[in-house]
């Protein structure tokens, strides 16, 4: 074989050294992705029904924004970056940002109590029960069926396996089928949750959470053919919040949040709220929820990974 002339023994010793550079940090930054979670979330004031969005429930009063960014994952911090339309009259701050961990629904304002049994209310007992036919999981919603989109959201709503109650075709025929239940998606109207910190069960009914509450007969009567998705209450006030400072390079607001105490909070769904100064003109906003880089965090993400595998191969078979 013949040598290649010594200038050019240089030049490929050269580029053999900078291609295992390439594949080594290349190798890194694909494992970095795969073993800590990291998702951005994005919401346009200008196209607020732009498909493009993924921060949703958008909730505007007065000065203040709501938004829910939903997933899978637990996260360690969170990078809030905001776009004003007259940043050119900008302050030092905007206003501020604070973020709560929970389910959707559990942030609904609460409601009158119930104190009576199921029996005496107009509520459909069985709203918010859990039914499968093959392999398909369904929450029962007035004349409805809603099919769950997978094993992996089954989990994220806290539901439980033990919980589904099998119905034969006959059974599942007089409820029309409705829109698929996916990780974005508010449990419905019927769902029970359990507060484990103030031990109280609260129902899901037209937007509000109402608290159940009496005798062990009356709460008993809720729950019958269904049990509750836990929750905790504090969860909800005990938020993680920073100020919204102006970039020093880019012509935005951002701020950054430690939420790493949310890992013990049960949720799928994160509130991110923002408290602006008057006259603040909202161009768009987004999230960035990602973990830090401890072996903490990638021992948890290898374990999550490998449930996620036995949950989507083997359990459902």
């Amino acid at each position: 074989m013949q040598k290649l002339p010594k200038n050019w023994q240089q030049a490929y010793q050269i580029s053999r050294i900078f291609l295992v550079i390439t594949f080594l940090f290349a190798g890194i930054y694909l494992s970095y992705k795969v073993l800590l979670s990291s998702q951005d979330f994005n919401f346009s004031f200008d196209n607020p029904e732009s498909n493009k969005n993924n921060l949703k429930n958008f909730q505007r009063s007065n000065d203040a924004i709501t938004l829910f960014a939903s997933s899978i994952n637990d996260f360690s911090e969170a990078k809030i970056f905001f776009e004003n339309k007259n940043f050119q009259e900008k302050n030092n701050e905007i206003g501020s940002a604070s973020i709560n961990k929970s389910y959707q629904a559990f942030f609904y304002p609460q409601g009158e109590d119930f104190t009576k049994e199921i029996s005496a209310s107009n509520l459909n007992p069985d709203n918010g029960r859990l039914v499968s036919s093959q392999e398909t999981v369904y929450i029962i919603h007035e004349n409805q069926k809603l099919p769950i989109d997978s094993p992996t959201t089954f989990e994220a709503f806290g539901y439980k396996w033990s919980d589904v109650v099998p119905f034969d075709e006959e059974s599942l025929s007089k409820y029309e089928k409705g829109s698929l239940i996916n990780i974005n998606d508010v449990h419905p109207d019927g769902t029970i949750f359990y507060t484990t910190d103030t031990n109280k069960y609260f129902y899901i009914s037209k937007g509000q959470k109402r608290e159940i509450k009496g005798s062990k007969e009356i709460i008993d009567s809720y729950l019958k053919n269904k049990s509750s998705v836990s929750v905790i209450e504090s969860a909800i006030t005990n938020g993680q919040s920073c100020s919204l400072s102006d970039d020093i390079i880019f012509e935005r607001y951002n701020c950054q949040i430690s939420i790493e105490d949310f890992v013990n909070y049960p949720g799928k769904d994160y509130r991110i709220y923002l408290d602006l100064e008057k006259q603040t003109q909202p161009e768009q906003v987004r999230i960035q929820l990602g973990e830090k880089i401890t072996w903490n965090n990638i021992r948890n993400s290898l374990s999550k990974i490998k449930n996620r595998i036995i949950l989507k191969y083997l359990t459902r078979r």
